[in-house]
């Protein structure tokens, strides 16, 4: 199943989104951008996520047990292929 995660960091910290279209990230870079996050310090990653029951439950592992959240979209992006 192909989802995108929309990432924005900035030097207080970083956000990321988890959208089921395009067009729902064009809308949480719009949103981001307002809350004042540059375009440069946005970035939306397309994921091949497993739909696998054993490949899933893998993959939410690694985001519940990750120290934080960017760590977890690391390791969530490691595990899975990212597709762009």
């Amino acid at each position: 199943m192909k989802l995108y995660i929309v990432s924005a960091r900035d030097d207080e910290g970083s956000k990321h989104k988890v959208c089921v279209s395009q067009a729902e990230c064009g809308t949480t870079r719009k949103e981001l951008n307002a809350e004042g996050y540059a375009r440069k310090d946005i970035e939306t990653v397309e994921v091949d996520f497993p739909t696998t029951k054993s490949e899933l439950v893998q993959a939410l592992n690694d985001l519940l047990t990750a120290p934080n959240r960017d760590d977890g979209v690391k390791l969530l992006a490691a595990r899975i292929a990212i597709t762009s």
